[in-house]
């Protein structure tokens, strides 16, 4: 009789399944490395176990990235130290919570609740990415760990590596100029870059949008690895000034640079998850149109990303043009006052028209209401604004109708951009409003794409795509 010890012993061990792998499945499943049934918004097995189901969101080129921005794609020649240094920075995010992988997520874990008097529409989005269940001990206080604490900014300088420095520079000949398109201060080109030099949250969320920019460009993936890490970088210093009074300029134009990476980098339909960090800090600190320095000038673009989702999701503002709190002086010449009015009117009529498509309970008198008075205040726009935002035609007309335009100021260029479009909506959203505007629809469609097509920089053309195929799904 063998021995006990002598029976081979069946090795019971399941093997995984081979076969392809799927890439479109929701990030949940992956880490859970379980199949994922694609389903949306939310797939079986996060809806079955009650989980956070954060959906595939494929990276492609974004309207931003113009081709003729590949002369930045390259990267700097790095000294060995600065190597090892940023190396070292790629280490410290291993020690990131893996469920902080957005702005979203961070400020859903750490930022306390809006007031009450303007929460009506602030709930984070049902379909976010990672929103971690969030314990009461959490709410107003900065984070749990302390171990970032002594990270908050104390006005001694910064170091800067030849990599950041070439990011730096590069941002304020690219992306600033987009960001600052309706802001002759240029608080994005001069002031952030002023603020970098005591503050590594913004140089790190600066270089973390840049590189983002370039790796989206032609020959741009070397840029991929070091927007993730800054990005990564930057959120994990973010934690620490959530929830504190330091430096508060800095931590929402910090949270406006990293939204807007999170928006060129992902092109699913849940950007507007990406703006709920922003949205928090504004209603929380009560910034707003009538806000000084960066503040004002981190309200406006947040708007315009608003805006821009609102259009894209069809649905209304999550901040009412209402409570802007915005001053207009009669007889007003800047061109960039001027525009910011028009973004003013372009909000308000996107919330009518997408108002009167999403309620039932409305009455159609008031949005009928409504639409006219926005075409009254429209008018009273176009009798007050400056020359320069009349685009002088040059050149031949070509077989489709268009013609080039020349404006002297981008910001007037921009700005007609959204003077058509929302000429577009007051005429055609939800619905076609008469025959009659059809001709009307017509011109100023034809109006956009004569923009479009003119010689105009890269801060106008990162604003034609939205209106240029507006309607196209």
């Amino acid at each position: 009789m063998e021995s006990l010890h002598e029976v081979p012993v069946k090795n019971t061990k399941k093997r995984r399944r081979g076969g392809q792998r799927r890439k479109t499945g929701c990030y949940t499943c992956k880490e859970r490395h379980t199949p994922c049934d694609e389903k949306r918004p939310v797939c079986g097995n996060c809806e079955r176990l009650r989980l956070s189901c954060r959906p595939f969101e494929p990276i492609k080129q974004c309207a931003w990235s113009a081709p003729g921005d590949a002369n930045h794609a390259s990267r700097p020649e790095q000294h060995p130290h600065q190597q090892q240094t940023l190396f070292q920075a790629g280490k410290r995010d291993a020690s990131f919570p893996a469920t902080m992988d957005s702005t979203c997520a961070l400020f859903t874990a750490h930022m306390p609740d809006p007031p009450l008097y303007s929460i009506t529409r602030t709930s984070p989005p049902k379909k976010t990415a990672s929103t971690p269940h969030r314990h009461p001990q959490q709410q107003g206080v900065g984070v749990d760990d302390g171990s970032h604490g002594a990270e908050i900014i104390s006005g001694a300088q910064v170091t800067l590596t030849a990599e950041m420095i070439h990011l730096l520079t590069t941002y304020r000949t690219t992306v600033a100029t987009w960001m600052d398109i309706f802001d002759y201060n240029c608080a994005y080109q001069l002031d952030v870059l002023r603020r970098c030099m005591t503050s590594s949250l913004l140089v790190c969320s600066v270089c973390a949008f840049t590189a983002k920019h370039l790796s989206l460009l032609p020959l741009g993936d070397v840029w991929s690895a070091p927007a993730t890490r800054y990005y990564g970088e930057s959120l994990r210093t973010l934690i620490s000034y959530i929830g504190t009074d330091s430096a508060p300029e800095d931590t929402l134009t910090a949270t406006i640079l990293l939204c807007s990476y999170e928006i060129i980098a992902s092109q699913g339909e849940e950007h507007q998850r990406h703006l709920y960090g922003a949205r928090l800090l504004i209603l929380n600190r009560g910034v707003s149109a009538s806000s000084v320095g960066l503040d004002r000038a981190s309200f406006w673009i947040y708007v315009q990303h608003e805006i821009t989702v609102a259009l894209f999701n069809r649905t209304t503002l999550q901040i009412s043009p209402k409570d802007w709190k915005v001053s207009w002086r009669e007889k007003e010449v800047d061109e960039d006052v001027l525009a910011n009015q028009l973004l003013w009117l372009l909000g308000r009529a996107v919330d009518v028209v997408f108002r009167q498509e999403q309620s039932m309970f409305t009455a159609t008198t008031t949005l009928c209401g409504e639409r006219r008075e926005i075409h009254a205040d429209v008018a009273s726009w176009l009798d007050s604004w400056s020359p320069s935002f009349t685009g002088v035609k040059y050149g031949e007309i070509d077989g489709q109708g268009f013609s080039k335009l020349y404006f002297p100021m981008p910001c007037a260029a921009a700005a007609m951009i959204w003077y058509h479009l929302l000429h577009i909506l007051l005429y055609a959203e939800p619905r076609l409003q008469h025959p009659s505007y059809i001709p009307l629809i017509e011109h100023h469609a034809l109006e956009i794409g004569c923009i479009a097509l003119s010689d105009i920089p890269n801060s106008v053309r990162s604003f034609s795509s939205q209106a240029i195929f507006y309607g196209i799904s």
